[in-house]
């Protein structure tokens, strides 16, 4: 054997040796590292769905009353008691601290109407004040008359105690805004008449479901 054929038969067992080597040792093979989780593979697949983020739910969109915020006055009339909202004293626009009453009679065709504006969405409602077209000054949580909690006017400002939610009457299962209590986001109670009459004061009690809870709203 020459040289040159000695040193080929060495170099040709000394690569052989080290493939061994490597299969002892547990050397990865290629094929192996670039292969892909096959479909069958329900572990590997199941492991990535756990590590992948979770998608947000989708947000249920609130409704807002077709009143809010389209800048037009609306008559709101009590549905029990037909009586109009408006607040004591009406011809005087400049005073605070005029009870809400529920009321007919007189010229009241202005300080009946409502404009409802500046809405919020909050807890899932949205939230509005409700400005007086007469005085035009905002409703709020105040007072008291026979002793229960009230409302009255006052000058409109941007708290909480300025925003009002409206609950449309279910009518037969359809929610139509035809007719709505208003609820305050402070106290959570809802106004309604104290009495029976057309003439009666507005008083805040629970969140209760009685006609005299809800209002029409003109359209």
């Amino acid at each position: 054997m020459n040289l040159r054929a000695f040193h080929a038969r060495r170099s040709s067992t000394i690569a052989l040796s080290a493939v061994a080597l490597l299969g002892t040792l547990g050397a990865p093979s290629l094929a192996g590292a670039a292969s892909a989780p096959r479909a069958g593979d329900s572990s590997l697949l199941s492991s990535a769905a756990k590590d992948a983020p979770a998608l947000a739910p989708t947000p249920t969109p609130v409704e807002r009353p077709p009143f809010v915020s389209d800048r037009r006055a609306h008559a709101v009339t009590n549905v029990a008691t037909g009586g109009g909202l408006i607040h004591q004293d009406w011809s005087n626009i400049k005073q605070e601290k005029m009870y809400l009453q529920a009321w007919s009679g007189g010229d009241t065709n202005v300080a009946n109407q409502w404009f409802f504006e500046a809405p919020v969405v909050d807890d899932g409602y949205v939230w509005f004040r409700m400005r007086n077209s007469r005085s035009q000054m905002c409703a709020v949580p105040g007072g008291e008359r026979y002793n229960i909690p009230s409302a009255w006017t006052w000058p409109c400002g941007s708290g909480d105690q300025f925003l009002w939610r409206a609950e449309p009457q279910d009518e037969g299962g359809r929610n139509q805004w035809r007719r709505v209590k208003f609820v305050s986001k402070t106290t959570m109670n809802a106004i309604k008449p104290f009495g029976n009459t057309p003439y009666e004061w507005v008083v805040m009690e629970d969140d209760g479901y009685a006609d005299k809870y809800y209002w029409s709203v003109s359209p």
